[in-house]
Order: structure tokens, then sequence, then C-alpha cells
């Protein structure tokens, strides 16, 4: 109840609590007319009578930022949660006569990427618990405790190894695919990564188990698997599904971004991919040609759906939510028999090499007669190189495979590339040759190079809707700029009408 008490204090200042037999009471002094704040507060919460099994978190917790929903956790761990050892090392937990209390915990413990157990104690008790080394660090560094409890644990926090949020054992494929491909054994593959050797036992590999992280993040710096690499982050956890149980109806809040936008990690987005797909889209349908999309970012059931809204002209983001109207499925109903009959050939094989892709597109070739190659995008794929090359030449290798493509099957190859920050640094944030990822090699093979960039991207009242193509380079022609009209609803570009004025009018 000290730790009670240190709540109260803290957050509604002149609040005191008294004990009257096995309860206690908040209350302060008032003049009349005035009232409990603690009893004002947890009414507006719809909190106020309710019985301890009957507690949740407030519905408004889930729309607060992350520093407002720490000092929730902070306050509810403080009053029902401990910290305290067990076996040497710091073990936290959060026990309640709610169930729905422990689950919220739970699940808000998620948001801060906090691993813990939720399971049923007993009758009217549920129990949350954290008892992973990295968990239990970021719990003490990010959300903390009031009163007594702020006061364990302070020095520096003992290590120990844990399984929790290791790989799965498959992953063991793609780590065995990828040493193959540089002729690398799984010996020869932890020798260089700088595991411990016996030579009793040789290199405890043990395939049979998951693999933690960290082992895989030394596997891909020396393979220089960009895949690998992004599957050993750290900010991604992993954990078996058991089963899949309904639970009825519940409220939840939508996560997709309005207005279609979408966020990818240290990349600026100005919807390369929609330019792209509104190119081979109207190849297919317009001119009759053979589109192939070779995409390594979205699977073909995302792509088909972006065709799909893009010919129809509708807005994504009502057709993940089901709120389409009669007109809408008119439409969509009109979209498909056209898509239906045009010659697109979608492959979201991920993390291929250039091998695989040209064996693929020579194949999709004699089977389909293709016009047209669409590769989305260049960074995710691997090259021929030797695990000791660096990116850049890895990328240098893959350029050139899809330009020998181009001239061997005679047809366009459209490859998207990514940008560096360099943009953002700069007053004109127009992007230039020298801001391509890897550029050394992209600017020398490529044909043609194009820069989409939409100014509202970095002031939401300049030009609205309004995208510059830029042409860098142009091997066969002049370079210069295009406007075109980009409706983010449908993420579709448009050619820019323009009105000459009539004679004799400015």
């Amino acid at each position: 109840m000290s730790d009670y008490c240190s709540s109260v204090s803290a957050y509604f200042p002149g609040v005191r609590v008294n004990r009257r037999g096995i309860a206690y009471h908040a209350y302060r002094d008032l003049a009349f007319g005035q009232k409990n704040p603690v009893k004002s507060w947890l009414k507006e919460l719809q909190l106020w009578g309710k019985k301890a099994e009957e507690k949740r978190f407030p519905d408004c917790a889930w729309k607060w930022n992350r520093p407002r929903l720490a000092e929730l956790i902070r306050a509810l761990m403080s009053c029902d949660g401990t910290i305290y050892s067990m076996r040497g090392y710091p073990r936290i937990e959060f026990a309640v006569a709610s169930e729905g209390l422990a689950q919220d915990m739970h699940h808000a413990l998620v948001r801060f990427g906090i691993v813990a157990k939720l399971w049923k104690k007993k009758d009217r008790c549920w129990r949350v618990e954290i008892t992973e080394p990295k968990s239990v660090r970021r719990y003490q560094t990010q959300i903390g405790w009031i009163g007594e409890k702020s006061r364990r644990f302070t020095s520096e926090l003992p290590d120990r190894r844990s399984n929790v949020g290791h790989l799965s054992k498959e992953i063991w494929q793609d780590v065995r695919f990828s040493a193959d491909r540089r002729g690398m054994t799984l010996m020869e593959l932890a020798r260089r990564a700088g595991e411990p050797h016996s030579e009793a036992r040789g290199f405890n590999l043990h395939t049979s188990r998951g693999l933690p992280s960290g082992r895989l993040a030394a596997y891909a710096d020396v393979l220089n698997d960009f895949a690998l690499r992004q599957v050993a982050s750290d900010d991604i956890y992993w954990d078996e599904i058991v089963s899949i149980e309904a639970t009825g109806e519940h409220q939840v809040y939508d996560l997709t971004v309005p207005d279609t936008n979408n966020f990818i990690a240290q990349d600026i987005l100005v919807h390369n991919t929609s330019l792209a797909l509104n190119i081979a889209l109207f190849s297919a349908l317009e001119h009759k040609k053979a589109i192939a999309i070779f995409s390594l970012e979205m699977s073909k059931e995302q792509l088909t759906e972006r065709l799909l809204t893009e010919q129809a002209q509708i807005d994504a983001q009502r057709l993940h939510r089901g709120q389409l109207s009669e007109t809408e499925f008119d439409r969509i109903s009109n979209a498909l028999g056209p898509l239906g009959e045009a010659s697109i050939y979608i492959d979201d094989t991920p993390a291929m090499d250039e091998l695989t892709l040209q064996l693929k597109a020579r194949q999709a070739k004699m089977r389909h007669n293709i016009d047209m190659i669409v590769v989305d995008y260049l960074q995710l794929m691997h090259g021929r190189s030797r695990g000791d090359d660096n990116r850049v030449q890895e990328v240098s290798s893959i350029s050139r495979a899809l330009k020998g493509l181009a001239r061997e099957l005679r047809v366009p190859v459209i490859a998207i590339s990514q940008l560096s920050r360099a943009p953002e640094q700069r007053p004109d944030k127009r992007p230039i040759l020298s801001d391509l990822r890897e550029s050394g090699a992209i600017e020398q093979d490529s044909d043609l190079v194009m820069f989409l960039y939409r100014p509202e991207y970095y002031k939401s009242d300049e030009r609205p809707g309004i995208a510059e193509v830029i042409v860098a380079k142009h091997r066969n022609g002049p370079t210069g700029m295009i406007e075109l009209k980009f409706r983010r609803d449908h993420t579709r570009f448009y050619n820019l009408e323009t009105r000459r004025p009539e004679p004799g009018t400015e």
C-alpha cells in the first residue's frame, strides 16, 4: 500500500490516503461544491464502481503516445506489481484478479518491445511475468517504478542466456542456402563468424534447434546477406503460433495509415512502386503487352490488390475496411474484366539472386513472350559476389546482370532503386544521380534514370497532388522534367491537364 499512496501523492497532490479497517480511502478537504478529483477522474474513465474482476485499461489509453502509456503502466505496476530476485536475476510480476486487466497489461508491454508471459495462477489471480533479460532491461529503462521499487536493481542488471525469441529451426535452411551460394560450408561459416571451436566436438551448430538472432546476425555479416541481416534485427521478436481461437467481436483500433501512406525505414516515400505499376498496367491494357513483375518486397496478393484499386480508381483504405459503396463495387466489377484478360505475370519470390531472376525471366519469355520486366526493388536482390565482397560490388553485379538480361531478351527492364538520405540534407530536395544508393554501377549501366519528386512530401501546402518525374539520364534523348497528377487515394498517376489561355487574355 505504500506504493499506492506514493502513486496517489505523485499524480493527485493534496489527496491523502487513510486506512479504515481493511479498506483504504483517498480523500481531500473540499470546500462546498468541490469534487474529489480522483473520483471524478475514475468516473470519466468509466472505472468508478468496477469490481476487481471487471477492471480494464481505459479505452483512451490505446490512443496515447508512448510516454503517457508508460505512466499508466508504471502506476499500475507500482501498485499491483513487483520486482524481485530469483537465483540472482531480476524478475518482474504483475498479479491481479481481472483477466481483462492482465491481458491489457500484457498487450501494452508488447508496445515497448517487452516480452512477457500471461498465465492463470489460480482462481481470481492472473499473472503477467517478465523474466527475459532484454525485456527486464527495457522495462527498467523505458517504464520504471514509483516509490520503493524504483530503488531496486539500480545498478547494472546481470545478464544471462535466454532462448526467448529465438528464430525457428527452419531458418537454418536459409542460412545453408546462402552459404552454399558462396561456396561455404556451415563449419567454415561458423569459423569465420568467430564461434568457439573444439577439436573433439567441432562446431556446436545445433541445426535442429532454434537460432539466436545474435548468431544469425554474425552469419549475415560473413555472408553479406541483406535478407538474413533484416531477419536478425533486434526489433523483431519471433514466437511460435500454437493455436488460433475465435474470441468474438471486440473494439479494436485500426493501425493502417490514412490516405494509403506507407512508411519504410530509411527511405523517402514518393510511391516509386505505384509509378512502375502504372506504367506496367498501361502497357498491358492499352498496348496489349505482356509484362513480368518480379516483386521482392510485396506479395502477389498485395500487388494484385494494388493493380485492382488503381484500375478501378477506388480508395485502397476503403477496400481494406470493407466500406465500399455500390458505385465502388461496380467499379471493381468493371475493372476485373480487363485485368483478367491482361498479360501480367507476377513472381513474388523473396530475396531472389540474379541467377534465379535471369532464369525466371528467360522462362517467362519462352512461355509468354513478355515485352517488359519490372523489378521491385533492386536492393533486395542478391548478387553472385563472394562472401567477403561489399554491398557496392554486389549491387554492381546485379546491375550488370539486369543490363545483360535486357539486351539478351530484347525487352526493357524497369528496376526500382532506393535513394540515400542525401536529398533531405539539401535545401533543394530534388534527387540527383549521386543520390542513388550504391549509385556507381546503376548510373553507368542504365539507359534511362528517372526520379520521382513530390513537393508536398516536404511541405504539405506546396503544390499538393503534383509529382515531378525528373529524367536525370537519357542515353538516347534529352533530360528534363515532366509533371504528373498524383491521386493518393488510389495511388495512381495521371497526365497533368493544362489549359492554354484564350487569345487576347492573360
